[in-house]
Parts: C-alpha cells; sequence; structure tokens
C-alpha cells in the first residue's frame, strides 16, 4: 500500500513538472491570421508545436508569406513610382518590445528585418535606405530588386490608365498621372483659417486661444477606402501564442497599391528599375545604394533610346538604354504595417489582434491596442473587435477594414467593415487550418 502511495505522489509530481515545462498542454500553440494564408498559418503552427517561442512563430510564418507571395513580399503591390517596398512589424506580447522597419528597398525578408531591428537594437522602427542597410549589415541578403515583371505589368497598366484610381485628393489636373498641384490656392497668412467676410467679435469664436479656428464640419469624413480591397490591399496580420502562453503578434504588407510616395530626409538618389537593361549598371546603382554614395541616376527622354545621366561621388557618367527603361525616385508611403497598435497588438496578460484595410485611416485609432484594452477591462473579444470597428466606422462611414481578436485563452473572433473578411486559425484542436468567415 505504501508503495502504490508513493508511485501515485511520484506520478503527479511528474505530471505536474511536464504542466510547467511544456506549458498549456492541450491548449496551445494557438495561431491566428489575417485572410486564407493557409500555409503561412501551417509554418507558424508547425514552428510554435515544435517548441518555438511565439515571436520566433510568428517570424516563420510570416515569412513563409513573404517567401511564397501569398499576398506580400517581393513582387507585391507597386507603389505610385512603380516600385515595391516593405513594411513589417514583429511585437513581443511578454516584454512589449517592437521591431519595425517601414519602405524598406532591396531587401527580401521584412518581418525578419523588424526582428533583428527588436533583438539587436535599441529602437523600434527603421526606415527607408537606412532599414535596409542595417538589414543587410546583419546579415539577410541584398540589396535585391523587390519589383516582378506582374507588379511592373501592374503598374504600366495603371500609369496608361491616367494614374486612376489614385490617392491624391483637392488636386489638379484631375484624371491625370500629375504632376499635382492644389486646386485651391493655401491662404496668404500661414495657419489662418477661412471664417467667411467678417468682421467677427470675440462672440462668434468657439475659442479665446489666439489663433483658434473653426473646428470644421461634423459630417462624416471620406476616406481612401473605395480604392481598397483584398485585391490590391495586401497584407498579413499574425498572432502566434506559444506552448508557455506567452503571445506576440507580426505583421507584412507591401502596402496599398499605388499608394503615394512619400518623401523621406534621407540622402538626394535617384536609382533605375531595369526591364532590358546593363546588369552592370543595375549593380552600378544598386552598389551605391549599398554603400550609402552620395549618386543619382537621372533619365532624359530620347526618341529611340533613353540616355541615363550617373553622377556618382562627383564623377559623371552617362549611358544609353532600351526605353523599355523607366525611372523611379527616392520616395516613400507608409501605412498602419509597421505602426503597434493599429496593424497588431499583444499583451500576453490579455491578448492580441490583428488588422488589415485602409491604415491610413486605421492609424489614426490605433484599432489594435483599442482592442487589447478593451479585452483588459473584460470585453470578449468579439465585443472588443466589433466595438474598435465601429468607433472608426462612425468618423469614417465609407472606411474599408477589419480586424481579429483573440484572448489569452485562446478565445478568437472578428469584425470588419465595407468588405467579407476571413481570418485562419489552428489550434491543437483542429486537424489543420480552419478559416472563419466575418461578415460587415
Amino acid at each position: 500500500m505504501g508503495l502504490l502511495r508513493n508511485l501515485l505522489v511520484t506520478s503527479l509530481l511528474l505530471i505536474s513538472s511536464l504542466s510547467l515545462v511544456y506549458g498549456h498542454a492541450g491548449k496551445y500553440p494557438l495561431v491566428v491570421s489575417t485572410w486564407p494564408f493557409i500555409d503561412a498559418v501551417r509554418a507558424g503552427w508547425q514552428a510554435a508545436q515544435n517548441g518555438f517561442s511565439a515571436v520566433d512563430s510568428v517570424v516563420e510564418g510570416c515569412s513563409a508569406c513573404e517567401v511564397l507571395r501569398c499576398d506580400v513580399g517581393p513582387g507585391g503591390s507597386p507603389d505610385e513610382n512603380g516600385e515595391t517596398t516593405l513594411d513589417a512589424l514583429v511585437m513581443d506580447g511578454t516584454t512589449t518590445e517592437v521591431g519595425a522597419v517601414a519602405a524598406m528597398r532591396y531587401v527580401k525578408d521584412g518581418i525578419r528585418a523588424a526582428k533583428l531591428v527588436m533583438r539587436h537594437t535599441k529602437h523600434t522602427l527603421l526606415v527607408g535606405e537606412k532599414a535596409s542597410a542595417f538589414a543587410i549589415s546583419m546579415g539577410l541578403p541584398g540589396p535585391t530588386n523587390l519589383s516582378s515583371p506582374e507588379s511592373i505589368e501592374k503598374w504600366i497598366k495603371w500609369k496608361d490608365n491616367g494614374c486612376e484610381p489614385n490617392y491624391w485628393k483637392n488636386v489638379l489636373p484631375a484624371n491625370s498621372c500629375g504632376p499635382y498641384h492644389p486646386k485651391d490656392p493655401p491662404s496668404s497668412v500661414e495657419g489662418a483659417c477661412s471664417m467667411g467676410s467678417g468682421p467677427y467679435h470675440p462672440k462668434d469664436l468657439s475659442s479665446s486661444v489666439e489663433g483658434a479656428c473653426s473646428m470644421g464640419s461634423k459630417d462624416p469624413i471620406a476616406s481612401s477606402s473605395p480604392h481598397i480591397s483584398h485585391k490590391n490591399h495586401d497584407t498579413i496580420s499574425m498572432a502566434v501564442i506559444d506552448q508557455m502562453g506567452h503571445i506576440a503578434v507580426g505583421t507584412s504588407t507591401n502596402g496599398a497599391t499605388f499608394k503615394i510616395p512619400g518623401r523621406l530626409p534621407v540622402f538626394f538618389l535617384r536609382f533605375l528599375v531595369f526591364h532590358i537593361v546593363s546588369s552592370n549598371f543595375w549593380s552600378f546603382c544598386m552598389a551605391s545604394i549599398a554603400l550609402e554614395f552620395h549618386a543619382s541616376c537621372v533619365l532624359f527622354e530620347e526618341s529611340i533610346a533613353r540616355r541615363i545621366s550617373v553622377s556618382w561621388d562627383g564623377v559623371h557618367y552617362e549611358m544609353l538604354v532600351p526605353r523599355s527603361s523607366w525611372i523611379i525616385e527616392l520616395n516613400f508611403r507608409v501605412g498602419d504595417g509597421p505602426i503597434a497598435g493599429s496593424s497588431a497588438y499583444a499583451d500576453t496578460e490579455v491578448g492580441a489582434c490583428g488588422a488589415t484595410g485602409d491604415g491610413d485611416v486605421m492609424m489614426r485609432f490605433l484599432p489594435c491596442y483599442q482592442v487589447v484594452e478593451s479585452m483588459r477591462l473584460g470585453m470578449s473579444p468579439k465585443l472588443a473587435a466589433k466595438d474598435a470597428i465601429l468607433r472608426i466606422a462612425r468618423k469614417y462611414p465609407d472606411f474599408v477594414g477589419a480586424i481579429f481578436a483573440v484572448d489569452k485563452t485562446g478565445i478568437h473572433a472578428g469584425a470588419c467593415h465595407g468588405w467579407t473578411f476571413q481570418y485562419s486559425v489552428r489550434s491543437p484542436g483542429m486537424e489543420d487550418v480552419e478559416v472563419f468567415t466575418v461578415l460587415p
């Protein structure tokens, strides 16, 4: 009897110790992702099932999507100038550490670059050329051209269609590829607000603060969402709960198709994306970028060929290339993909959220931060996701976006506005990835 009792106690202690080592056995890991990115979810699940941390599992899942080009990565959505760039983010929900890259060029591993920022710097976000140089210096392959024949063809058709649709507003000329200028000239007084003909007295003003202006209309605000759809907006946002119950999120995206590039105060540089051109000259321009020389590759129209004037560190070069080549400037626009709290957010004590849609609008509300905080206050994932979407829709009724929410126990839900949303899940109770559909 004593021997049996000892065996029972030993067995209980062993089970208890296994629970400490393997975490929440039977409950985790759990992987949730925007859209039916089944292979990416499988990759994240396999990593977590093999004992990878939540952060590493998210990186494996998002990286699989980049490599497979399921909807993001090299060859993805071109911007207004025809170039493909990458935005990515990874967040550790246990430590709240975040690593992100934005408008990154020449490096195809967006999510791995974001992880390097988190692991090897005290920064949160690196942008543009410096993000590319950092990633390459830390061992990622590059520089490489991120455009593809498909992305270039898509861009050429868009240019042939008068650069429509686009993301400009209140500019002239309309239905054109620009260059654009404001439709209404700015006021001659800096910061002045139009308040009618006057004269005005203090009682007419809504504020006694010097320089106060009219608060404007309370009518709903138009957004860029009519141009956003699953077909022209590629984003994967993924959450993983690992075997220990730790949570992480990651995002990788090329951003909205034909987005306006936004200028960054780095160094002036123009470069060429070639359809048919000398590989030596391509290497020359790419090397000047990687080595951070002050270089410019400037293109001039000719009747049969295009003459390229290149200045590199004070030395001038010229060459002719076929007219099938074109010019793209150092311009960037960044959406909400690399913004913690907007595209994704995680807190191991609460849960996680991932988002997709009109990032220009959504980043103004930090919907994923809102979701996690709502769950912290007791809301279910379903109500928290719906509440965050409604907060945006009240201001922007025509916006398009979606959210998934998952709490620390593994309960998940989604909410959307303006489109039908799908998200993918893999848990121990499933034989394979399952796709859930959410109606607006």
